[in-house]
């Protein structure tokens, strides 16, 4: 008989779910501030879409009303501003319709779903966004080549200025919800969409301060500060479209995430080690592969069992894991074996051997019959349990010296690498 002992113990790491956890980079320069919590709370059962069409709504209200301001008021920069909301509508319509398709189920086109639809959305959401960078820099070169003249101090430059201040409070409210959603739905497209929000927010920053500059007397404020900006969308938007880029081409942006996934797979009873882990991003959520490795001699229905409870173990303790396939290799047995492997034996199936291994103990004096074989297959050795029949009126020591005998025999016959031997008492004819 053997024995066999295995003792596991992981802490396992810390549940994703419950800090913020995205797959762009950008989307983690949110903080634990009340602001954020708020936001959190309020949109904790706002779905993605949802937030991109209240985007799309506030967008609409926002270029109406920067349109008219910045027209009777004769400021530039904010009808500058206004195309730039114009801009967000076009990509929020866009964002809703990569959502869409990017949340269909899997058919047989797309058997692992439409979850890059996600980095396509947000590759193509980005792209808008150093559009917009780019142009904001463009109008601010040429302003500051054409020396802006002063604004004067009236009721038309008021609102406009009031204009600036209401759309950058309503921009950094949309940017702050869009990406707490993004966060919790693990979707990149929101992300870029979010992000799209806040370059609007910085448009009328600089606007803001444009027309204050331009009614101080300090026209200038207005080009320098759209630079800057322009600057910064630009790099926002690249580190977006990069990340879109790693998606698509199953860049991992995390690697220590597979460790993390390696290491919660481990603590399953069961599982002896972790032999192999990949994972890669679909849409802002991983789908992963594995080989576990179980001890040789478990049974085909409970090595499935292990490998189920490996994939229910990983697909609760993160959200952003959208599938697990687990494949079971065998372990060698802990004793180890010694026996060269026979490639002679290896070409013949199952039944053949233990058809012959049936005749071969059936002929040996004091059995009675088997009634089991099970045949492992352990480091290219081939090892047998076989159970085998005895008369219950045997003492222990006859019957062990029976064992011994069928293990000799069966050995010597080189039909196996090891034989483990089983008994059973009995007192009627088993069926052979």
């Amino acid at each position: 008989g053997h024995s066999h002992g295995h003792s596991h113990s992981h802490a396992p790491p810390t549940n994703p779910d419950r800090s913020s956890s995205s797959n762009t980079n950008t989307a983690t320069t949110t903080s634990n501030t009340a602001l954020d919590k708020l936001f959190a709370r309020t949109t904790q059962n706002v779905s993605g879409e949802k937030v991109a069409l209240a985007g799309l709504g506030v967008n609409a209200l926002l270029t109406l009303a920067k349109l008219g301001a910045g027209v009777l008021g004769g400021s530039a920069a904010l009808v500058a501003d206004a195309g730039h909301s114009l801009s967000d509508m076009v990509t929020d319509v866009s964002t809703v319709f990569f959502m869409r398709k990017a949340n269909q189920p899997a058919d047989e086109e797309h058997p692992y779903g439409h979850g890059k639809f996600e980095s396509f959305g947000s590759l193509f959401v980005s792209a808008a966004l150093i559009g917009t960078g780019v142009t904001t820099g463009w109008l601010s070169v040429q302003s500051l080549l054409s020396s802006p003249e002063a604004m004067p101090l009236n009721t038309m430059s008021y609102m406009a200025l009031g204009a600036a201040a209401v759309s950058l409070v309503f921009k950094e409210a949309l940017f702050r919800a869009t990406l707490k959603v993004a966060e919790r739905e693990h979707s990149p497209t929101l992300v870029a969409n979010a992000w799209h929000h806040r370059s609007d927010a910085f448009s009328s920053i600089v606007a803001f301060f444009g027309i204050l500059g331009s009614m101080t007397g300090f026209p200038l404020l207005d080009p320098i500060g759209g630079l800057l900006v322009s600057g910064l969308i630009v790099k926002v938007g690249a580190e977006i479209s990069l990340d879109s880029f790693r998606d698509l081409t199953d860049t991992l942006s995390d690697p220590k995430e597979a460790a993390r996934f390696a290491a919660i797979a481990s603590t399953v009873p069961g599982v002896l080690s972790i032999h192999r882990l990949r994972s890669r991003p679909v849409g802002g959520r991983v789908v992963c592969d594995m080989i576990i490795r179980v001890d040789g001699r478990t049974s085909v229905s409970m090595a499935h069992q292990t490998a189920a409870r490996v994939r229910q173990e990983l697909m609760e303790y993160s959200s952003r894991i959208a599938d697990v396939l687990v494949h079971v290799d065998p372990e060698p047995a802990s004793q180890g074996f010694n026996t060269p492997p026979r490639p002679a034996v290896l070409t013949r199936s199952s039944s053949e051997i233990e058809e012959e291994i049936r005749s071969l103990v059936s002929t040996l004096k004091g059995v009675r019959g088997v009634s089991h074989i099970t045949l492992h297959f352990l480091q290219n050795v081939l090892l047998a349990e076989i159970q085998i029949v005895v008369d219950k009126d045997l003492t222990v020591r006859e019957a062990s010296e029976v064992a011994g005998r069928v293990r000799e025999a069966v050995e010597e016959s080189q039909l196996v690498g090891e034989a483990d031997i089983h008994l059973e008492m009995t007192d009627h004819e088993p069926e052979l």
